[in-house]
């Protein structure tokens, strides 16, 4: 069986001796996931500065804005939630 990026990491961080470790690994992946994307949308973000004109830039970053705003009207404060509930319930 050929091990993949969803098995493997589980794997690697069931052998970390104390739970407080386990925790520390999980949030450090979620932390550099999330910095990983914000510099890949800003690479973005600059190549489209680069490749197109002003207006059309700008009608692209205006609609990039709102879709992050519906996002955080969707969510609702949801994820800070479960960050205290969750762990509670486990």
């Amino acid at each position: 069986m050929a091990l993949t990026t969803r098995t493997l990491l589980p794997a690697l961080l069931e052998r970390l001796p104390f739970p407080v470790l386990r925790t520390g690994a999980q949030a450090g992946a979620v932390l550099a996931s999330r910095l990983v994307g914000a510099a890949a949308n800003m690479l973005a973000v600059v190549v489209m500065a680069r490749a197109m004109p002003p207006g059309e830039v700008g009608v692209v970053l205006t609609a990039l804005a709102a879709g992050v705003l519906g996002e955080l009207l969707a969510t609702w404060g949801r994820e800070a939630v479960a960050i205290q509930v969750v762990p509670q319930a486990l």
